[in-house]
């Protein structure tokens, strides 16, 4: 009878331990969320957190630990980037208060969740987007002859509050780190001209950072953009890449709203020909971000 006792025991405390260092979240929502990507025209290549996971039409299995920015590109057309947000799981806070019955294992829990980043999931809307083709070359050198625009024509006609706003870094690749640097600084110019945003000078971020002890040197996501943008006391955080290979060069930056954690917007524009052509898309995707945010 006491060795029925014992093994009764010796079983529960198994199944208990076994279920302690798992969240609900993860035990029952763990994911991966599959979302459907499709194109058109088809054929396209996925990026997931700039990963190659296929072509479409596909299923897309993104992870809980994802940061799920999703680039769809194919050779001669412009590329299309999605940055999806995750909404709260549904086991995250019910499920996790049923361990307040075993209270040691609530924090547990609740802990094993949020470090699995399991607390929330990403929607598995379909995500069908229409691809637009770009010019050749050839066409390309003679609509940006005949329509260049001044920087006159990307100021805005906006007469409302300028939105504080920090650029916190440019991620510059296939170029040399100073012409970066050049890049980077021109961006932020830009985005002033705009007369959308008030732009944090760069030696005032870094005097707020060294004195926060703050290294934003990789801060390259949302989550990094939202805290450091906290630190700096600024509504807006924007973030992104420039890059060139070979005589294309594309330009891409995204815009967190501090104050929701999420993203405002993202644009991206791509040129064929000399590095020069660079500065051009810079005022491109400056303008394109003022309208987004301020008309």
């Amino acid at each position: 009878m006491k060795s029925k006792v014992a093994n009764i025991i010796t079983t529960v405390i198994t199944i208990v331990c076994f279920i302690v260092v798992q969240g609900c979240a993860t035990m029952f929502q763990s994911g991966p969320d599959n979302i459907v990507v499709n194109s058109e025209p088809r054929g396209a290549t996925v990026m997931l957190d700039n990963l190659e996971m296929g072509i479409t039409p596909l299923t897309l299995a993104v992870p809980r630990n994802s940061d799920c920015i999703i680039r769809i590109e194919k050779d001669g057309y412009r590329p299309r980037i999605i940055d999806r947000d995750k909404h709260l799981a549904g086991w995250f806070f019910p499920g996790n208060l049923l361990w307040l019955l075993i209270w040691p294992a609530f924090p547990v829990a609740m802990v094993v969740d949020l470090a699995s980043r399991n607390q929330g999931k990403y929607s598995t809307k379909p995500i069908n987007v229409s691809l637009v083709r770009i010019a050749s070359p050839e066409e390309e050198q003679i609509v940006h002859v005949e329509t260049k625009p001044s920087v006159e024509e990307y100021v805005l006609e906006y007469s409302g509050p300028k939105k504080l706003l920090a650029l916190i870094g440019i991620r510059a690749q296939g170029m040399q780190e100073e012409i970066g640097s050049i890049m980077e600084d021109l961006l932020r110019n830009r985005l002033a001209e705009t007369g959308c945003f008030d732009v944090m000078e760069r030696s005032a971020m870094e005097r707020i950072a060294a004195e926060n002890e703050y290294d934003y040197a990789d801060c390259h996501d949302r989550l990094c953009a939202t805290e450091f943008g906290m630190v700096l006391g600024v509504s807006k955080v924007a973030y992104g890449s420039i890059s060139s290979v070979g005589r294309k060069h594309i330009v891409h930056v995204t815009i967190v709203d501090v104050d929701s954690g999420t993203v405002k917007v993202s644009r991206s524009d791509e040129k064929i020909g000399d590095l020069e052509e660079v500065t051009e898309l810079i005022s491109n995707v400056s303008h394109q971000l003022a309208v987004s945010v301020c008309k």
